[in-house]
């Protein structure tokens, strides 16, 4: 830290922050705490969309896009890959745990097992063809 750098015009404009506060009954609990936290930033929002035709089927009542066991494990990326050849899954271990996982998801027609490491963090290329282990930039390992 240089005392006489000039910082005047760092996080400069409107600043907004969420908090919540959590209420822990036995024990400090950081799995459930990254769940609230994850719902805190990154909050969901509604789209409006116009009725038009469409050539897929209607989607149940309640659908369940994806599933990922056990609750340490969470899941906070799902995107198209940059090659566009597939999705990109991207899951994190949340709580210092070392465990298997398991990730199902009806949305993208896949289903896969896991080891993961205390707060590893995995990268996974789902295609038709099946699920390969990639590293952050997407390439193979």
């Amino acid at each position: 830290f240089d005392p006489n750098e000039n910082l005047e015009y760092i996080d400069q404009g409107i600043q907004r922050f969420r908090y919540r506060i959590v209420a822990i009954e036995s024990g400090l609990d950081v799995t459930r705490l990254a769940r609230e936290g994850a719902t805190i930033c990154a909050r969901l929002f509604a789209h409006l969309e116009s009725a038009h035709e469409s050539q897929a089927p209607a989607l149940e009542r309640t659908f369940e896009g994806m599933a990922v066991e056990p609750d340490n494990v969470i899941a906070t990326v799902v995107k198209k890959s940059e090659d566009g050849d597939g999705w990109i899954v991207r899951v994190y271990e949340s709580s210092g745990i070392a465990t298997n996982a398991i990730v199902r998801s009806s949305l993208l027609g896949a289903q896969w097992e896991f080891a993961i490491g205390a707060y590893e963090l995995r990268t996974f290329h789902v295609t038709r063809e099946g699920v390969s282990k990639v590293d952050l930039t997407e390439i193979a390992q």
